[in-house]
């Protein structure tokens, strides 16, 4: 049972108290516990280890992190349980948060094991606490624009590679970079392959290889949303890490709208069906001699229709074989 239906399970149970939660496993064999508030909010217990360490409460817009309290717990596997927990709670009822809360701290306190030392519970939750943060920011990027490159991971062929070329610095100007080669992901929901490009994204580097990947997409309601796709690289990878890059990479992006990864949903077959692949010096481009000094920041749309597409097959770089 995944952690959200367990936790709508536990709404079902009689109400939590201030002194008193009903809660379930995490793991299998391991004693860190999901409960519910009396206000029907999702909460977790990461059982501590005696430390002499303090930590000071972290309190956030939308989530509550107290150190090393303890807590008495109705457990639907042992009944009644006691000890030292490290409690982090969500501040709202929403079923869209309560899951992405759910799925945020999931990795992390997977990472922590059966026995948690106090500065590796801070460690891990200083990740939460960063992801969290970002929610209060205004989106750098469009939904679309997002769903395109997960949905470039989900292809991939190797989730690890492509994840970790992904948004390596965020000074970056491509979306992925190997060390190698670059790789720009590009949506349009026109009926016709135009992209918006920045002139420097079409600047050759020397030595180095840069790639357009190109992608229809149509927004429906029967489509995939950005949660989807997110469930499905899940399930090919148990990198914990690159599980809380990509929830890292989504909040920084899409900020205070985080919740639209479960709201918009665009045609997946579609998109895999129109995916394409193409070099820089391919495609049409504004010549730098033929540009004054004085003029920078320059952009333009180009159809990329006429333009040849890349054989895969061919090509020597790893990045573009990733996908």
């Amino acid at each position: 049972m995944s952690l959200f239906n367990k936790f709508k399970k536990l709404k079902e149970s009689p109400p939590s108290s201030q002194d008193r939660f009903y809660v379930d496993s995490v793991f299998d064999k391991l004693d860190h516990r999901i409960g519910v508030t009396a206000k029907g909010q999702p909460v977790f217990f990461i059982k501590t280890t005696p430390s002499k360490m303090h930590n000071i409460p972290i309190s956030l817009n939308l989530i509550d992190i107290v150190f090393n309290q303890h807590c008495e717990l109705v457990s639907t596997l042992k009944g009644k349980e006691e000890g030292e927990y490290t409690t982090v709670t969500l501040k709202t009822s929403s079923d869209d948060m309560s899951d992405y809360f759910l799925s945020s701290i999931y990795p992390l306190i997977k990472n922590l094991g059966a026995k948690p030392t106090a500065q590796s519970i801070k460690t891990e939750l200083d990740k939460l606490v960063t992801l969290f943060k970002n929610l209060n920011n205004r989106p750098k990027n469009s939904v679309q624009g997002l769903w395109s490159e997960v949905f470039f991971i989900e292809q991939s062929k190797d989730l690890e590679y492509a994840i970790n070329s992904w948004h390596v610095s965020k000074k970056d100007r491509y979306d992925f970079n190997d060390g190698h080669d670059k790789l720009e992901i590009k949506s349009t929901s026109s009926n016709q392959r135009i992209h918006r490009f920045n002139q420097a994204q079409l600047t050759k580097v020397k030595g180095v290889s840069v790639f357009v990947g190109s992608v229809f997409v149509l927004e429906t309601n029967k489509g995939k949303t950005i949660n989807d796709l997110l469930n499905t690289i899940k399930t090919k990878t148990k990198n914990q890490n690159l599980i809380y890059k990509l929830n890292l990479v989504i909040s920084e992006t899409l900020g205070r709208d985080i919740e639209r990864i479960y709201e918009t949903a665009y045609d997946y077959s579609f998109a895999a069906s129109t995916k394409a692949f193409y070099n820089i010096s391919d495609i049409p481009h504004i010549s730098k001699e033929n540009i004054p000094n004085e003029i920078t920041n320059i952009k333009f749309d180009c159809n990329l229709e006429g333009v040849n597409q890349i054989d895969i097959a061919g090509t020597n770089s790893k990045l573009l074989k990733t996908f």
